[in-house]
């Protein structure tokens, strides 16, 4: 008899962990990042135009701190800098020795990793359009509430265990779509001198904020 359910036991396979709910997912998300305070990543970005059909792919490494503080650093197929102190976003390209000034609510790209830096809560600042479980991932996709989003719709991506993004989807206003995927995530301390706004002397700045 005790043969039998050692046997039996062997065969019946383990029970695998409960199935996360939306509302789960949230806040643990919600917890997961209110405990960091610095995040540094590496990023391939895929553009898609869906009036053109034409795709573009790009590459580099984001840094984020609280409060506020981002940067993205471009590598491929250009360089290209945005840096942003959570209120004023700043757009460099070096090869054009040129810039442009603009608030971070007006980018599609800067304005969706806010929450990242300490602004809000994710509940209040987005309503849940979708969400979806599969093994070890889950992805929450969100809009935006109020009508100032430069983007109509942002999807996270991200594993279990432990809780951590690993892609981000905007679809900005226009329809566009930009991916990110995420690795090499490092929770480091980074020094504020990164996210310094000033670009070098003899650089043109355009103020897009007018």
């Amino acid at each position: 008899m005790l043969a039998c359910l050692v046997l039996l036991a062997m065969l019946t396979p383990a029970a695998g962990p409960a199935p996360w709910t939306a509302e789960e997912a949230l806040a643990r998300l919600q917890a997961r990042y209110e405990a960091v305070t610095d995040l540094a990543a590496d990023f391939r970005q895929t553009v898609e135009q869906p009036r053109t059909g034409l795709s573009l792919e790009k590459s580099g490494r984001l840094y984020l701190k609280k409060p506020g503080l981002m940067r993205f650093d471009y590598t491929a197929p250009d360089k290209l800098f945005y840096v942003s102190d959570g209120t004023w976003l700043i757009q460099y390209l070096p090869q054009d020795h040129l810039a442009w000034r603009m608030r971070v609510e007006g980018s599609s790209l800067a304005g969706p990793f806010l929450f990242l830096v300490g602004s809000g809560k994710l509940k209040e600042q987005f309503d849940l359009k979708e969400f979806q479980e599969l093994g070890a991932r889950v992805t929450l996709t969100l809009t935006p509430r109020g009508k100032a989003a430069a983007y109509q719709q942002l999807t996270l991506g991200l594993r279990k265990e432990p809780v951590e993004i690993d892609q981000v989807i905007i679809v900005d206003a226009s329809g566009a779509m930009s991916r990110l995927d995420l690795s090499n995530l490092s929770y480091a301390a980074l020094p504020k001198a990164g996210f310094d706004l000033a670009v070098p002397a003899g650089v043109r700045v355009q103020d897009l904020s007018k």
